[in-house]
């Protein structure tokens, strides 16, 4: 057995214990929420830019942890894990820029 079998080995034995799963070779953090789709991401994130631009804290707030109890596709998930981070902390120029760039990339 050379290194990457036992690697291999290793990894599918602990994967259960750490709450991963495998996904291509990479590792994605499992999300014990519900799924989300495209349309609903699409809505919620076109929905909060209006609340992100006046910089209503309150209503960030509530679609963010909206957007923290789903799970969405990995192609976006950096990207909404990125407008977390900025309404998080009040940084809503960089959180109306990333939420533009999300409805954009959802669009086409």
């Amino acid at each position: 057995m050379d290194f990457d079998e036992a690697l291999e080995n290793v990894l599918k034995d602990i994967e259960p214990m750490a709450g991963y799963e495998r996904e291509k070779s990479n590792y994605i953090q499992r999300d014990h929420g519900h799924s989300g789709g495209l349309n609903e991401l699409y809505d919620h994130i076109e929905a909060l830019i209006p609340s992100v631009v006046v910089g209503d804290v309150k209503m960030c707030k509530e679609k963010m942890h909206y957007l923290e109890s789903k799970s969405w596709p990995n192609d976006y998930q950096e990207d909404i894990n990125g407008l977390v981070r900025a309404i998080a902390k009040y940084k809503y120029e960089m959180a109306e820029s990333i939420a533009t760039d999300l409805i954009e990339k959802l669009s086409s």
